[in-house]
C-alpha cells in the first residue's frame, strides 16, 4: 500500500507490519515501532497488549551517537536501523533484518515499490541476494563511521580525555601528596596550562570540539606536554621548600 510516500508491508511469516518512507532524497526512513518489533524489544501489558520497551531501544540509540530520542510514529534513518540491527541477536530479528535488507529495501530504492515477483526464488538467487545486501550494508556502515568520526567528542571520550590531562597535570606537580598538588592554586593552573597546549594544537576554544577521530592523538599531545619555565620554578619552590622544613 502506498500512500504518497508511505509504504506499508506485511511479512507473513514473521507476522509483521513494516511502514516505510522513501525520501524526496532517495534514502528511506523505516517506523520505529517496526524496527522494535521486528527485533524483539517488545513486551506484553497487563492489558495483553504487545508494548514496544522505549527505554531500551533509546538506550540503544544514545549509546549509536547523536541521535534524538524516539518515540511513537516516529521514524528512522536506513543507517540507523542497519546499526541497531547489530543489537538484535535473536532468530526473529535475523530474518526480519533479512527481509528488509534483501527483499525491501532494495527494491523500494531501484523501482521506488516493494515487487513481489523479484523475490528471489532459488537457494542461489538468495545467496547472491544476501551478499549483496551484506555488501550494501557495509558500505552504509563504513559511510556512517566516517561521520561518526567527524564528530565532536562523545558518550564517554571527554571523560577518558579529561583523565589523561588530570594524569599529566598530577605528575607535573609530583604526584598525589606532594606539596604543590596540595596547593589548589599551582594545580589550577597547571591543569589548565595542560588543557591550553592540547587545545591549542586543533585550534578550539573547548576540548570538547576536538573531533572523535582525533581524541588518540589528544592523549599523545597531553602526554608529551612540558611544563613552561615559569611552573616548573614555582613547583619546584614548593616542592623543596616543604622539604626544608622537614
Amino acid at each position: 500500500m502506498k500512500m504518497n510516500n508511505l509504504m506499508i508491508f506485511e511479512n507473513k511469516e514473521l507476522g509483521i507490519d513494516v511502514k516505510t518512507i522513501k525520501n524526496d532524497d532517495g534514502s528511506i526512513s523505516i517506523d520505529i515501532e517496526s524496527t522494535a518489533k521486528g527485533f524483539g524489544w517488545t513486551r506484553i501489558a497487563q492489558s495483553g497488549n504487545e508494548v514496544v520497551r522505549w527505554d531500551r531501544i533509546n538506550k540503544y540509540i544514545s549509546e549509536l551517537g547523536p541521535y534524538p530520542q524516539v518515540g511513537t510514529g516516529d521514524y528512522i534513518p536506513e543507517s540507523l536501523f542497519y546499526l541497531l540491527a547489530m543489537k538484535a541477536n535473536n532468530e526473529v530479528a535475523r530474518k526480519f533484518q533479512t527481509w528488509l535488507a534483501v527483499e525491501v529495501i532494495p527494491a523500494i530504492r531501484k523501482s521506488g515499490q516493494f515487487q513481489i515477483e523479484k523475490k528471489p526464488t532459488s537457494a542461489i538467487d538468495l545467496f547472491e541476494a544476501q551478499v549483496q545486501a551484506l555488501r550494501e550494508v557495509e558500505v552504509k556502515v563504513e559511510k556512517v563511521d566516517k561521520k561518526f568520526e567527524d564528530l565532536p567528542l562523545i558518550s564517554s571520550e571527554p571523560e577518558e580525555l579529561q583523565r589523561t590531562v588530570r594524569q599529566v597535570g598530577t605528575k607535573a606537580l609530583g604526584g598525589h601528596g606532594s606539596p604543590a598538588y596540595k596547593d589548589k592554586s599551582l594545580s589550577s593552573k597547571v591543569y589548565k596550562n595542560v588543557w591550553k597546549f592540547v587545545k591549542d594544537q586543533f585550534n578550539v576554544n573547548t576540548y570538547k570540539s576536538i573531533k572523535r577521530k582525533h581524541l588518540s592523538k589528544a592523549k599523545e599531545i597531553a602526554e608529551s606536554y612540558k611544563l613552561p619555565f615559569y611552573l616548573q620554578e614555582e613547583i619546584n619552590m614548593i616542592n623543596n621548600q616543604s622539604q626544608f622544613n622537614i
